[in-house]
């Protein structure tokens, strides 16, 4: 998170962690966000933050346990 945070123009802001079920790659669950959050995805590994995943983080960030 500190590197990134040297290599951003703004102020990250850590909202949660998101586990992998026991047993799950971690790849799988990468690949599961990027299909979920598609319509939001700009390149590489950017989002933006609007719709769905606005409203995840929203809900991570609340302390909800999301899947």
């Amino acid at each position: 998170f500190q590197a990134l945070q040297q290599v951003i123009p703004f102020q990250l802001e850590l909202v949660g962690v998101i586990e992998p079920a026991e047993g799950q790659p971690l790849r799988d669950l990468e690949r599961t966000f990027h299909e979920r959050f598609r319509a939001a995805h700009q390149v590489g590994e950017w989002f933006r933050l609007e719709g769905e995943l606005d409203a995840f983080c929203l809900a991570l960030a609340k302390g909800a346990v999301l899947a």
